[in-house]
């Protein structure tokens, strides 16, 4: 499996370091680009294990002046032989082809390993147990995950403390055991940990057997968000445009989708444009709903891309094109599978290839679109399909 792309975990390094860590921000001819995003990649990487970010934040301030990035990786293989805090370095470097031509988990594989051997502990074992469970650099073996979660769970580590719940979540190395997954969680959580806390809020946010339980989902949900978790940030705006956490407030609803959406979520960037096509929160503004709507397409979102088709099929917030419209809703319904507008996508279809809109006309992929509509509960397919079979 690829790794996340280092902009990805860039953007919401960022948004964390809104008030701290000002030097790497305001100061970006001081410190090479690079020197930079492992710093940034690390935050994300290594959230709630200060002492790993302050030894790349101290290695950072030495070699801030090496001229190349040839020189940089022959001078931390050189402290990482002797000096084994900075192998976790090196390891980022492989995983998520940082200062490196091409990702190389085996070499990430190696420097995490001998990260433990010489250390042993819960961040070395967290971080092997991540290399076993998810196969980088090495033969998956969930068993072993495990026994590397739980050992460094049982010293507090908040990420291993997630990882081992999942484990009895998911049934990985161990049985099922939900109890368990609730506890470790919590304990995570608990730590600190945003992912922790976003997962304990999801499952409190699910959990209809028990008494407050949105109330509880939205504690987490805050929680997380004020650690600059984007997921959670959009599960916050949620709760407040619905009656299910807190009173409705479209404002802040509105204040959570645009943090999100300008750190690249694609979720958030519907949500925020759907909030500038009802105007609640802000004024009606069918441009900007259409410029995030395309931010959220670009991304794939099939969402997204099925509101750009509807705005090129109507003229709302662009001009009309009806060819786009129709290369919209076709890539959308084709993909899609259980969203929302999924039905009415293949009605939409349906008439794109009843009447020739974007396409030649095709009575046979027209009925086929209506047949799906209908299938997924489509009120106005029906009659539709009728029109094709009398060839109206």
């Amino acid at each position: 499996m690829e790794p996340p792309h280092s902009a990805t975990l860039l953007s919401i390094a960022h948004l964390k370091l809104e008030h701290t860590n000002r030097i790497f921000l305001r100061k970006p001819k001081t410190i090479p680009e690079e020197l930079c995003k492992i710093f940034f990649t690390s935050l994300e990487l290594y959230e709630s294990e200060s002492k790993i970010v302050q030894n790349i934040r101290d290695f950072i301030k030495l070699n801030q002046n090496v001229s190349s990035t040839n020189k940089l990786i022959e001078t931390i293989k050189k402290c990482a032989k002797t000096k084994y805090k900075y192998r976790p370095i090196l390891a980022i470097f492989y995983q998520y082809r940082i200062c490196v031509d091409e990702f190389n988990e085996a070499e990430a594989f190696y420097w995490y390993d001998m990260w433990n051997q010489a250390k042993q502990d819960s961040h070395s074992q967290n971080a092997l147990g991540v290399c076993y469970r998810d196969a980088i650099g090495t033969r998956q073996n969930v068993y072993l995950a495990f026994l590397y979660f739980q050992k460094a769970a049982e010293s507090r580590n908040p990420k291993a403390q997630l990882n081992l719940a999942n484990c009895y979540r998911n049934a990985q190395g161990t049985l099922l055991d939900l109890s368990k997954y609730l506890h470790w969680c919590e304990k995570s959580a608990k730590s600190g940990y945003s992912e922790g806390q976003f997962q304990l809020a999801n499952f409190h946010r699910d959990d209809v057997s028990t008494p407050n339980h949105y109330a509880k989902a939205f504690y987490w949900y805050e929680r997380a968000a004020k650690q600059g978790h984007i997921k959670a940030l959009v599960q916050l705006g949620l709760c407040y445009s619905s009656k299910q956490c807190v009173e409705i407030n479209h404002e802040k609803a509105l204040t959570c989708y645009k943090i999100s959406a300008e750190s690249h979520d694609s979720e958030a960037q519907v949500l925020l444009a759907k909030a500038y096509n009802s105007g609640k929160g802000t004024f009606r503004d069918e441009k900007s709903a259409f410029k995030w709507y395309r931010k959220a397409a670009d991304a794939g979102n099939l969402t997204g891309i099925y509101h750009v088709g509807h705005c090129y099929h109507t003229g709302a917030g662009t001009r009309r094109d009806i060819n786009q419209a129709f290369r919209c809703f076709r890539k959308s319904v084709e993909e899609g599978e259980k969203e929302e507008w999924l039905a009415f996508g293949q009605y939409v279809m349906g008439n794109c290839f009843h009447y020739g809109w974007g396409t030649k006309k095709d009575l046979h992929l027209a009925a086929k679109w209506y047949r799906l509509a209908i299938e997924n509960g489509n009120k106005y397919a029906r009659k539709q399909l009728w029109l094709v079979f009398t060839k109206q």
